[in-house]
């Protein structure tokens, strides 16, 4: 939410009308999506995310799969997201501009809240892949990357020194 309105700024100043509403219709759409969350969940439990783990920097690539939840399928599978998909977009929010801990934001939420995640296969020009994930996952502590399965609320995200070293966690 912090790098589109970032971004709404920036392009407050551009005479692009399409480009700025465009952006404006994302944020709202984001902030909805997040209010939502915030409700669902209480304040009460755990936010979750959704078992993968991947690098630290843009180009935010899978390192490992922890095990995804599919709107086909209650148990955990490793066979839909690939180590080295890159991730293009976090609910149709493009992952390009978003540090690690927006990226965080995005994917962690309530357990059993689903998330639209999607991938480019085989690089940056490979085929596109977007998959709903279910929130199910803890993090794994002392990860070589970061895990998308984290159990912390985006807005107090903390960071083990394994983490900064190489990868970060998103959910």
């Amino acid at each position: 939410v912090a790098a589109v309105r970032e971004a709404a700024a920036q392009l407050a100043s551009s005479s692009n009308p399409n480009a700025l509403k465009g952006l404006r219709e994302r944020r709202e759409e984001a902030e909805r999506m997040l209010a939502e969350q915030l409700e669902a969940a209480g304040g009460r439990e755990e936010w979750k995310g959704v078992g993968i783990m991947i690098t630290e920097e843009y180009p935010y690539s899978v390192l490992e799969v922890q095990g995804i939840v599919t709107p086909d399928s209650e148990e955990p599978r490793r066979d839909v997201i690939n180590k080295g998909d890159l991730l293009k977009s976090i609910n149709r929010i493009p992952t390009l501009r978003l540090s690690l801990h927006e990226v965080r934001s995005l994917v962690l939420g309530p357990p059993g809240t689903w998330v639209d995640l999607t991938f480019l296969r085989g690089g940056s020009r490979g085929e596109e892949l977007t998959v709903r994930v279910r929130r199910h996952v803890a993090g794994l502590p002392g990860s070589r990357g970061g895990s998308v399965a984290g159990s912390s609320p985006p807005h107090s995200l903390p960071q083990s020194p394994e983490m900064r070293s190489r990868g970060g966690s998103a959910g």
